[in-house]
């Protein structure tokens, strides 16, 4: 019963991106990373309503840190507690969410965050936090970066969900996860970048352009896409 009305909700949620926000998935190819954990989605965050427009249009099983006033908010704290979001506190990640991100994790588990902290309208992003390198680097986690070019304000244009190149951490690997969390934001900065519009904003196209020029080298995917390696460093 209960996945059934999460696939129900999941549908509906992406009936309503695809006709009022024309939602398109850039990097759908590497969905299939998804069904293999432990895996990190991290992404930008426009809107208090990305964890269930992720979970929507890229799979309901990623668990989100999501902030802890969205529990309070009636039909939203009801859908996100049966994706299995977890809070976060505003001022910071915390020991809690901290744990149950670890749990989830070791249990070969998806968790969703996003690195900026806060929500984000700006035109660049904010800081990185270091919680999403933090729990690569215990972890093994693999890191998927998303970017998310969508105006909650811009209706009937196109916008974007793009999926990057999935960041490799190995087991038992020494890496600085504050430089982590850095690189996974420069992808996702990346990512919105090949956003092109005529007036700088969100919508109209995808420009092509070479991948960013990283410090850390590439690895080919079995399925023949690349991946890019976590910094190396003392954690």
């Amino acid at each position: 019963m209960k996945h059934g009305l999460i696939r129900t909700a999941a549908c509906l949620v992406r009936l309503y991106y695809r006709v009022f926000y024309r939602v398109r998935i850039i990097g759908r190819h590497r969905l299939w990373r998804l069904q293999q954990g432990p895996l990190l989605v991290a992404g930008n965050h426009v809107s208090m309503n990305d964890p269930v427009l992720l979970s929507a249009f890229l799979s309901p099983s990623i668990r989100f840190m999501a902030k802890e006033e969205l529990f309070r908010v009636p039909g939203v704290s009801w859908l996100i507690r049966r994706m299995g979001a977890f809070p976060v506190h505003r001022r910071g990640i915390g020991i809690g969410a901290i744990r149950t991100g670890l749990r989830i994790l070791e249990q070969q588990g998806v968790v969703g965050i996003f690195p900026e902290g806060t929500r984000n309208r700006g035109q660049g992003l904010l800081p990185a936090k270091p919680g999403v390198g933090f729990l690569a680097v215990r972890t093994g986690s693999v890191i998927l970066p998303v970017a998310i070019a969508l105006h909650p304000r811009w209706v009937f244009r196109r916008n974007y969900i793009l999926i990057g190149r999935p960041i490799v951490v190995r087991p038992y690997e020494r890496a600085d996860y504050r430089a982590l969390s850095r690189q996974v934001m420069a992808v996702v900065d990346d990512l919105l970048a090949r956003v092109q519009t005529r007036d700088r904003a969100w919508g109209r196209g995808i420009k092509a352009r070479p991948a960013p020029a990283l410090s850390a080298p590439l690895q080919e995917e079995p399925h023949g896409e690349y991946e890019t390696r976590a910094p190396e460093g003392s954690s």
